[in-house]
């Protein structure tokens, strides 16, 4: 099993999620963990103190990666949308 910590541009992903599927054995597992889109107002509020701070965020923001794994043939597997603390988070499992 890797691990692998994944800090880029939107731009890369094509590149990312071909490389994360080179390197997956068939039937292999991706799991992914990232900052959803905010629909509440709290959610907001996360968007809005990571864009003042954006020291803070680490280069975390809203993203999807779905379309990504879709266009590369993964099989989502589990698609959950989580709140903690307010922060809008998605838990992704895709199937090689």
């Amino acid at each position: 099993m890797r691990s692998v910590i994944v800090k880029s541009r939107e731009s890369d992903f094509d590149k990312i999620i071909r490389e994360i599927k080179r390197v997956l054995n068939n039937k292999g597992l991706c799991f992914s963990i990232y900052m959803d889109f905010p629909s509440t107002l709290g959610e907001k509020a996360w968007f809005r103190f990571f864009k003042i701070f954006p020291s803070l965020a680490q280069g975390c923001h809203p993203i999807d990666i779905r379309p990504y794994l879709i266009k590369q043939s993964f099989r989502l597997k589990k698609d959950l949308s989580v709140k903690k603390f307010g922060f809008p988070m998605k838990y992704i499992i895709a199937v090689k």
